[in-house]
């Protein structure tokens, strides 16, 4: 029985330059420390630094690596994993119009666990996610929930 014919789906939680992502857990092949010169896995696999991917600053090394089952294969660099979770249940809510297209384009949603935000990444949208984030655009902060 699959996780989602028993009512759960499981995400990987992780967390690249401060910001929260998720990534569906049947989509991650492999998640290890780097190897010693921090810029590979299994010694072929080179790492793509997913801040950076993202229009982001580089992330601190070493990091993990987080490898997913797209095709081309994708290897990532992010700052640290916090868990495998059920999502199923999770809060989940659409991004505010108005964000860059190109995160819109590599993310479904955000979701809310244990009280923490996370950005649900498409992972068939990454591999080519690359110089599509343009021009960063000014935070505005909200005055009340």
């Amino acid at each position: 029985m699959s996780h989602f014919e028993s009512g759960r789906r499981l995400c990987l939680l992780f967390e690249a330059g401060g910001i929260g992502y998720a990534i569906e857990a049947a989509s991650v092949v492999e998640v290890a420390p780097p190897d010693l010169d921090g810029e590979s896995i299994r010694g072929f696999l080179g790492l793509r630094d997913l801040s950076q991917l993202l229009g982001g600053p580089e992330l601190p090394r070493p990091g993990m690596a987080v490898v997913l089952d797209v095709s081309p294969t994708l290897a990532l660099r992010v700052t640290r994993i916090i868990e495998v979770a059920d999502v199923a249940r999770a809060p989940r809510f659409q991004l505010p119009l108005g964000l860059s297209e190109g995160l819109a384009l590599v993310t479904r949603g955000v979701l809310l666990v244990s009280g923490r935000l996370y950005l649900e990444l498409a992972v068939e949208a990454l591999p080519n996610a690359e110089g599509q984030q343009g021009q960063a655009r000014p935070v505005r902060w909200a005055s009340a929930p």
